[in-house]
């Protein structure tokens, strides 16, 4: 009796199936991922895409900024909602919820500036893209550009002895 061979498909294959899935893959974001899993929200258009892509590609020096900056800055509209922008705050928003992360915005007059400077170097806190915002004696609450990126939380709560929040 002859048996059809069983094809496996792995969660990478069906991650290259759907571009958006791709998002958070990698440590840092990345802007085709974004472009792709903004798409497949429903927040932008092919023509919104091709837009983005023709604006990196024509203009030097804009592949250091962040690529939700990079999008905000085209000041597209949302598609969800007619005649609103997308802007780095709904943008934002956005990111938080695909990483399962509370948004955050920063309140630079509620942040102890000599607490949270104590906690890690600029350095580090540079290569991780993190901002400690609060720190009490059992936990120290960080804002991060990069939620998919979590190398830094082990070590942190290691040498910090403190639990660490997102």
């Amino acid at each position: 009796m002859a048996t059809t061979p069983t094809r496996i498909v792995t969660g990478k294959a069906s991650a290259s199936a759907d571009p958006s899935a791709r998002l958070g893959q990698h440590y840092r974001i990345d802007l085709e991922d974004v472009l792709a899993a903004l798409l497949a929200d429903g927040l932008i258009s092919n023509e919104d895409l091709n837009r983005v892509r023709a604006d990196v590609r024509t203009t030097k020096g804009k592949l250091e900024l962040h690529p939700l900056v990079l999008v905000a800055n085209l000041k597209l509209a949302d598609l969800r909602e007619a005649g609103k922008p997308l802007s780095l705050e709904v943008l934002t928003h956005w990111l938080a919820s695909r990483a399962k992360l509370p948004y955050l915005k920063i309140d630079p007059m509620k942040v102890d500036v000599a607490a949270v400077t104590q906690v890690v170097s600029h350095a580090y806190a540079m290569r991780y893209r993190i901002l400690p915002v609060a720190v009490t004696e059992l936990q120290v609450v960080f804002a991060t550009s990069e939620p998919f990126d979590t190398r830094w939380i082990a070590d942190l709560s290691h040498i910090l002895r403190r639990d660490i929040q997102r």
